[in-house]
This record gives C-alpha cells, structure tokens and sequence, in this order.
C-alpha cells in the first residue's frame, strides 16, 4: 500500500485538525492548492525549513496587516465575553463557597446557570471573530501560495 503524504505530517508532529483535513486530498500539491489556513502553511514551511529571511520577512509584511485587522475585531468580542464571563464566574464562585449543605443544594443549579451564561457568551464570541479569523487565516494562506506555489518536499 502507497503511504498517504498524511503518514508524513503525522511523523512531523502535524496537529490532528490539519492531518484531518489533508486526508481529503491526493497530493500535498492539491492540499496546498486548496489551503486557506496560512498557519498550517507556515507552520510546514517553517518545520521543513524552507522560510528564506527575505520571503519570511515579505511574508511577515502582508501578515502584519491582516493581524491588526484580526485584532480589531477580536479584542472587541473578547472583552465582551469577558465581560459575561468574568461575573458568572463570580457568582457561581460565591455560591461554592457557602456552607457545604447549602452548597450541595444549590450548585448543580449554580453550575448550570455558569454554563448556559458561559455558552451563549462564547456562541456571541465565535459568531464575531470566525468570519475575521478565517479571512485573516485565507489571506495569509494566499500571502504564502503568492510566495511559495508549491509546498515544500517533505
């Protein structure tokens, strides 16, 4: 039986998301065609170290500014579910530590009520940063394809 590339990137330490997704593909060369997560990209190009510093530094140049949009969206979003988060977790803090009868009574109910706060705050958090950080992730798959249109042999 012919090895999948896959059998290589696991041998490297690939994280499981990538090796996933890379199985829907033949070739490294298609993968790397249809690749919109330049982490995953320059993470390969680092581990095979195939970065030159001038193309790292041209590819740091586009990175830089599809970075501070990413960040101009998500500190936003993450100060706001911090925001949900921090006092949830107060309360529910401050129910755990009543007497231990009083605790046991109500901390199912405690925990339950964290949890579901918990939940639709990161459900906000996700909904606003997943359409920034997949257009961050895609630019930076194009900034690196622009640089690199091959993946490098591994």
């Amino acid at each position: 039986m012919t090895p999948h590339f896959t059998d290589t990137l696991i041998e490297m330490n690939a994280c499981e998301d990538a090796v996933k997704w890379c199985l829907d593909y033949d070739t490294l060369e298609d993968a790397w065609k249809a690749c919109k997560d330049g982490n995953r990209m320059d993470w390969l190009i680092n581990e095979t170290g195939k970065w030159t510093p001038e193309l790292k530094a041209t590819y740091q140049a586009i990175e830089g500014p599809a970075w501070a949009t990413y960040e101009a969206i998500e500190g936003p979003a993450c100060a706001t579910y911090r925001a949900i988060q921090g006092p949830a977790w107060a309360t529910y803090k401050a129910i755990e530590g009543t007497a231990p009868a009083t605790y046991e009574a109500i901390q199912g109910p405690a925990w339950a009520t964290y949890k579901a706060t918990l939940a639709s705050a990161l459900a906000t958090y996700e909904a606003t940063i997943g359409p920034a950080c997949a257009t961050y992730k895609a630019e930076c798959a194009d900034a690196i394809r622009a640089l690199y249109p091959v993946p490098p042999s591994i």
